[in-house]
């Protein structure tokens, strides 16, 4: 299970209360959702099982919130081997993760993962990963978290 920081300036945020209330209830729970990339499936059927199961809305307007919320800037809709993913847009800038795993979903168009993870025993790998205090880490794997192979020092 995991556990996901809805960071308090949220609900004083203009923008997110300019959603109809059920998008706000969307917004959270794709937070909610989201893998260690921020990412997420986003059909309208899937939410409506995830989100919704006891409530009386339909799939148009699941999807119509869905487009509200990338509207107001919080995500990116986009279609991948013939099914819809939600990327959050800040993730980073809310999320504080210590490591950060690939995700399963694929990555939307241009978009840059972070990846941190335990590789073998001991041997922690990174990808485009910053410290608590900006510093940019080495990448020693790609993108996948596939480890790179090691470069020799020549003597």
């Amino acid at each position: 299970m995991t556990r996901r920081m809805i960071d308090s300036s949220m609900w004083q945020n203009e923008k997110f209360h300019e959603l109809p209330l059920c998008a706000r209830l969307l917004q959270i729970s794709l937070i909610n959702a989201a893998d260690d990339q921020g990412r997420t499936k986003a059909t309208p059927k899937y939410l409506k099982v995830q989100v919704f199961p006891f409530d009386e809305v339909s799939l148009d307007e699941i999807q119509q919130w869905l487009e509200i919320i990338q509207a107001n800037g919080t995500i990116i809709l986009y279609t991948a081997e013939g099914k819809q993913y939600a990327q959050l847009a800040n993730w980073w800038k809310y999320q504080a993760l210590q490591y950060a795993q690939p995700s399963q979903h694929p990555r939307p168009p241009g978009w840059q993962d972070r990846i941190r993870r335990t590789a073998t025993k001991g041997l922690i790998v990174t990808y485009n990963w910053q410290t608590v205090d900006g510093v940019q880490l080495t990448d020693t794997c790609d993108q996948d978290g596939i480890p790179l192979p090691k470069q020799h020092a020549k003597a």
